[in-house]
C-alpha cells in the first residue's frame, strides 16, 4: 500500500509538472505572436494569407516544441544520471522498443480496410508482410483477467495474439464482408517490426489464451463496422 501511494503521488506531481510547461508553452508562444503584430501585419500587406500566417505559426511552434523535447530528454537523462551515481548508486540503462504498441497502430490500417469492406469500397492496405493480432475485446479480457490474480510482485510480459499475413488478413475480409475478390488489396511492402512476439509466458500467466481466432475477430469486426455505418455514426473511408 505505501509503494501504491508514493507512485500515486509521484505521478500526481508528475501530471503537475505536465500542466505547469504546457501553460509556459502556450503562455510563450501567445506573447511570440502578441510581439510580431507588427510584422504579420506588414507580411499580410505584401499577400501573405490568413492561412500561410497560421501555417508559419504552427511550424514555428512545431519546431519549438521538438527542440524542446530533445533538449528536455537529453538534460533528463544526464539529471537523472547524476542523481543516481551521486548517492553512490550504478547506472543501468535498458532501452526496450514497445512493440505491441507500435504494431496496434499499424494496424489502423487494417481497420480502415474493414471499414471499407463494411461499406463495400475498394481499399488498399498500405503495408504487407506478417503481423500480430489481437482483438480489441479479448485484450480487455486479457486485462480483466490480471486484474483478477492473488499475485504478489510485479512481472512484465506480452500479449499473445495470432501471426498472420497480410494477404490472408485481406482474404478474410473479403470473406466476412461479401465484397468481390479483389476490393481489398495490400501493397505487399512488409512492416519494420517482428510479425510475431512470443507472448507464453502470458497465456501461462492467466491460465490460458483469451484470443479468438483471426476470422471470428473479423468477422465481429466487419459486423459491428456495418451496424455503425447503418446508424450513421461513422463515414466509409475513400477508396486506397
Amino acid at each position: 500500500m505505501g509503494k501504491l501511494r508514493f507512485w500515486l503521488v509521484f505521478a500526481a506531481l508528475a501530471a503537475v509538472a505536465v500542466v505547469i510547461a504546457a501553460l509556459g508553452i502556450v503562455n510563450t508562444l501567445t506573447m511570440n505572436v502578441v510581439e510580431r503584430v507588427r510584422e504579420i501585419g506588414i507580411l499580410r500587406a505584401v499577400g501573405m494569407t490568413r492561412r500561410q500566417v497560421w501555417r508559419s505559426v504552427v511550424v514555428e511552434a512545431g519546431i519549438l516544441g521538438f527542440a524542446g523535447a530533445i533538449l528536455g530528454i537529453a538534460l533528463g537523462l544526464v539529471v537523472g544520471a547524476v542523481m543516481v551515481i551521486l548517492p553512490g548508486g550504478r547506472l543501468d540503462v535498458a532501452a526496450g522498443i514497445p512493440w505491441q504498441v507500435v504494431g496496434l497502430t499499424v494496424m489502423l490500417g487494417v481497420s480502415v480496410a474493414m471499414l471499407a469492406a463494411a461499406g463495400r469500397l475498394p481499399y488498399e492496405i498500405p503495408f504487407g508482410g506478417r503481423a500480430q493480432f489481437q482483438y480489441l475485446p479479448d485484450v480487455a479480457e486479457a486485462f480483466v483477467r490480471a486484474s483478477e490474480l492473488d499475485r504478489r510482485g510485479a512481472s512484465v510480459h506480452t500479449l499473445d495474439g495470432q501471426s498472420a499475413a497480410i494477404a490472408e488478413v485481406v482474404e478474410l475480409i473479403e470473406r466476412a464482408s461479401g465484397v468481390d475478390p479483389g476490393t481489398i488489396t495490400s501493397r505487399g511492402e512488409p512492416l519494420p517490426f517482428p510479425g510475431e512476439i512470443d507472448g507464453s509466458s502470458f497465456v501461462e500467466l492467466v491460465g490460458g489464451s483469451v484470443n479468438r481466432s483471426l476470422a471470428d475477430g473479423v468477422a465481429d469486426s466487419i459486423e459491428r463496422l456495418r451496424r455503425l455505418l447503418t446508424q450513421g455514426l461513422v463515414s466509409p473511408p475513400s477508396a486506397g
